[in-house]
């Protein structure tokens, strides 16, 4: 795993990223079964986002992966053709601006179909932005490797949307990438399972993965005022309350962050993306 420091500027849409340290374990050799699937899946594709057509493969079409192709749909310097999965596909395309996105059903109750699965295999960007916790134990490790198993084209770039929850509480202590995951709640410690999942595959067939292990989003219609106007904060809001401090990104600086990643890929590299003025939540409602 390489272990790289990003520090998102409030407001700005940029980040200033820092040289990835070596990683702390050594590959494991490849064996048997998986030197063909490495073979396929090894990133040879080094051109530059807005040279050419491409293809994007999102599980889980929430907030932020809704953004990012609405991103990539609306830049005309390249063509981007993307597919999604949905836990309800009603429809087959979704409408977003810039552009249609084809829907595949996936979820707890139901796998990917076989024309989900050629889309992905055509695919040679992949985003899983499916919180573990949303899905079955198996259905979320189960993600790495269909990446693995239908992988016909080049596989230049995968991502994991994570959290900072993995690291616990801390006692309040700031943490970097360095610092021991120490979460105990059940949805902590299901996004450590993944991301185990995920670099596990980098590791051992050299799935071009990268981990994103956003603050606390916010953005339009995902604010401290449109919080205030709920009748009754979620669940997971109520958790967050009682974090004595919460650092945050604004989801137009979570899709640059991805998409500079996308153009100058570092499989294996592991991110927070956040910005850097944690504040007491009470503070954030003022």
């Amino acid at each position: 795993m390489q272990v790289s420091c990003l520090l998102v500027l409030p407001g700005s849409g940029s980040f200033l990223p820092h040289q990835p340290r070596p990683s702390r374990k050594p590959a494991t050799p490849l064996r048997g079964r998986h030197t063909v699937q490495r073979a396929q899946c090894l990133a040879v594709n080094k051109s530059s986002l807005h040279d050419t057509e491409h293809k994007l493969f999102i599980f889980g079409l929430g907030y932020v992966a809704r953004f990012l192709a609405e991103n990539l749909l609306g830049d005309s310097r390249c063509k981007w053709n993307i597919y999604a999965t949905s836990r309800e596909a009603a429809e087959p395309n979704i409408q977003l601006i810039g552009g249609k996105v084809e829907v595949f059903q996936y979820g707890p109750q139901s796998s990917l179909s076989a024309q989900g699965k050629a889309a992905l295999s055509q695919a040679s960007y992949v985003l899983d932005s499916i919180p573990p916790y949303a899905l079955s134990i198996d259905k979320a490790s189960e993600i790495p490797q269909l990446c693995l198993q239908h992988c016909g084209s080049p596989r230049v770039w995968c991502g994991y949307l994570s959290s900072t929850s993995v690291y616990g509480g801390h006692a309040g202590a700031l943490v970097d990438e360095r610092s021991e995951l120490q979460a105990q709640s059940v949805q902590g410690r299901a996004r450590i399972e993944a991301e185990q999942s995920w670099l596990q595959a980098h590791r051992d067939c050299d799935v071009p993965v990268h981990i994103f292990r956003l603050g606390g989003i916010y953005g339009p219609s995902r604010s401290a005022l449109n919080a205030v106007k709920q009748a009754q904060a979620s669940a997971s809001q109520q958790r967050r309350m009682r974090a004595a401090f919460t650092a945050r990104v604004h989801v137009d600086d979570i899709c640059q962050v991805l998409m500079t990643s996308m153009e100058q890929p570092s499989p294996g590299a592991v991110y927070n993306v956040v910005d850097d003025d944690p504040a007491p939540r009470a503070m954030l409602r003022r």
